[in-house]
């Protein structure tokens, strides 16, 4: 590599494959190490060797374009193992996604099938560390993984893609794989290009070389289109193999940030006349990239007004594109008339005159000062999860509480309003359905369906919430379509959720089990539960109370009916229930120390509420 300071002659090689299986790949990869003089020189024997590829996200499918393909990790593996190198395979996906879900997806699960160490850098046997940066322009200290910190050599594994933020993403912007969930977002709030310069001028990577086998043009890094170059592209010099590389998808080096900013920092050469390129020639693989900017989603309403300031980070910018591609799968554009959605720090002027608090959303904790300023709607996180997104800002969802009395008690109210207005409980929580053919009276708006595997989809993809309390999620919503399948007589991968019901009830899902991964309690103690008695009108038609799925779900745990002629455990409380709850009875022996009271929204004779004691037992 090139050393900061120093300007030489660069090397850079350009090698066509011509086969999709390992040995063909290999044979490339070979090559192209050898075109660079090998390895000796970079790797010594015993050297902790690193080798990262771009495993930004789950894909739909793994030759997509938007993750480095096995094969080529594996052949560098090989290399680095020949030349006495202790090389591993180590990844952290991009913050909020599953990194082991993408590895089983990519096909690294059978590199680990095999013995070889593909490290999930999120597991909590990774230890974490911070390290100082020296003559940062950003950072003077990162947080990262001490099997970082202390490696001999990193090899930088990128794919050919378009960025909507920084034009291309390759190798210098894949390290920032290697920084822990937290830290990414402060690379995005604090300054992504030259933060991205520091990390490399600390990490002082070794090697890059480009899988441009199948590379992602448009909505690049995760969304882009599958563009087949069949190359792989390499070079000490990281700056020269991503000067050339972004002349090959179609731009000048200097319209390419990182490079521009790692070049003038003097990290390796960006000048093509002092490049030397090796096998094939710049122009004659040369293919040109849609840029991000030049990509429409078709079908979003001519009254939708997306906002994004030129300093929202990618992270938002993703999320909302992410939330769009899936409203569109959905048939959901109907939700986006005549509606304003902000993204990053945006200012007043850049708002439409009719902008207000009805129809206007602002994401991302960039925006929440403008939000703020105008009483508009703000979607959480930095960045939100695609799903916060779908449901609370772009689909007109709104989230609230309230203190309200009955029967003369006061307590809080949670409340979820679609176009201004509280799902009722018909929708809230009678919202599934299967294959077979049902009348269903929906008003004015064609309702749309989820089965199982769309919930588990948005769940590991895109809420940004810990692994335990996806699997919680993922778990409470496998026992109502069990208990679905069972009151309809179908198989589980045949129930769907209704998609407005989806929205609400994966809202409240989510909410308890984060609620009660962060409480993080000893046991629950539950009373018997009061099912409610009478009937209940829901999408098949009458039922009685409890509903068939109800009363399945309900098996074993003590209920009894009670004088309320109504409904009062639904299928997805009574999942809650028997996931969270240790045992069922009376209150034990307890110190106090809080007491919540929960209020539905109707009137009984009886206090409508739901008393929570948190304490310790005598026990």
């Amino acid at each position: 590599m090139i050393q900061k300071g120093e300007r030489t002659m660069s090397t850079v090689s350009i090698r066509k494959t011509h086969g999709e299986d390992y040995a063909s790949i290999k044979t490339v990869v070979d090559q192209v190490i050898a075109d660079l003089g090998g390895l000796e020189d970079i790797i010594k024997p015993g050297y902790k060797v690193i080798i990262k590829p771009n495993l930004v996200a789950c894909p739909t499918e793994r030759l997509s374009g938007g993750v480095t393909r096995w094969e080529v990790c594996l052949a560098i593996y090989e290399a680095a193992k020949a030349v006495g190198g202790v090389p591993v395979i180590a990844e952290s996906s991009a913050a909020g996604a599953d990194t082991e879900l993408t590895i089983a997806k990519c096909g690294y699960q059978e590199l680990r099938d095999k013995g070889i160490p593909v490290i999930d850098l999120k597991q909590k046997e990774n230890a974490r560390c911070t390290v100082d940066i020296e003559n940062g322009v950003v950072f003077n200290k990162i947080n990262t993984w001490e099997l970082v910190r202390d490696c001999d050599a990193i090899i930088t594994v990128p794919v050919m893609k378009t960025h909507d933020q920084t034009e291309v993403t390759l190798g210098m912007k894949n390290l920032k794989g290697l920084l822990i969930d937290t830290q990414k977002k402060d690379f995005h709030k604090k300054g992504l290009i030259e933060g991205v310069v520091d990390w490399c001028l600390h990490l002082k990577p070794c090697l890059e070389i480009i899988d441009g086998t199948y590379g992602q043009q448009g909505l690049g890094p995760i969304f882009g289109e599958t563009k087949k170059m069949n190359l792989i592209v390499g070079s000490k010099d990281l700056v020269a193999c991503e000067a050339v590389t972004s002349k090959i998808m179609g731009y000048e080096p200097k319209e390419v940030m990182i490079t521009n900013a790692a070049y003038k920092r003097g990290f390796g050469e960006m000048d093509l006349s002092k490049i030397e390129v090796i096998g094939e020639k710049v122009e004659n693989v040369a293919s040109r990239f849609k840029r991000s900017c030049e990509v429409e989603i078709e079908g979003i309403p001519q009254s939708f007004s997306l906002i994004f300031s030129k300093d929202a980070c990618t992270g938002c910018h993703n999320t909302v594109i992410s939330a769009l591609m899936d409203m569109k799968a959905q048939n959901l554009f109907p939700y986006l008339e005549n509606m304003n959605v902000c993204v990053g720090p945006c200012t007043e002027d850049m708002l439409p005159a009719d902008a207000n608090a009805d129809n206007t959303v602002c994401i991302g904790i960039c925006c929440k000062k403008l939000a703020d300023a105008k009483g508009f709607r703000w979607v959480v996180g930095c960045p939100p999860g695609n799903a916060d997104v779908v449901k609370g800002g772009i689909p007109n969802v709104v989230y609230g509480y309230e203190t309200v009395t009955r029967c003369g008690i006061r307590g809080t109210h949670m409340s979820v309003k679609v176009n201004g207005v509280e799902e009722s409980e018909a929708m809230h929580d009678h919202h599934h359905d299967h294959e077979h053919h049902h009348d269903h009276d929906h008003g004015e708006h064609h309702h749309h369906h989820t089965g199982l595997h769309g919930i588990e989809h948005i769940v590991r993809d895109h809420l940004n919430l810990p692994e335990t309390v996806k699997e919680d999620v993922l778990a409470v919503y496998g026992m109502i379509a069990e208990a679905e399948s069972h009151a309809h007589g179908v198989p589980v991968t045949e129930i769907h959720f209704h998609e407005v019901g989806t929205m609400d009830a994966l809202a409240d899902v989510s909410a308890v089990c984060l609620l009660l991964h962060k409480l993080a309690p000893e046991q629950i103690v539950a009373s018997p539960v009061c099912m409610g008695s009478g009937q209940v009108r829901c999408a098949h038609g009458i039922l009685p109370v409890p509903t068939p799925a109800t009363a399945y779900l309900l098996q074993g745990i003590p209920a009894y009916s009670g004088d309320i002629k109504t409904e009062l455990c639904t299928p997805t409380g009574a999942a809650l229930l028997k996931r969270f709850v240790s045992r069922f009875g009376g209150m034990p022996v307890i110190t106090t120390q809080a007491i919540g009271y929960g209020m539905g929204t109707k009137e009984f004779d009886a206090a409508n509420c739901i008393c929570a004691f948190w304490g310790e037992t005598a026990e």
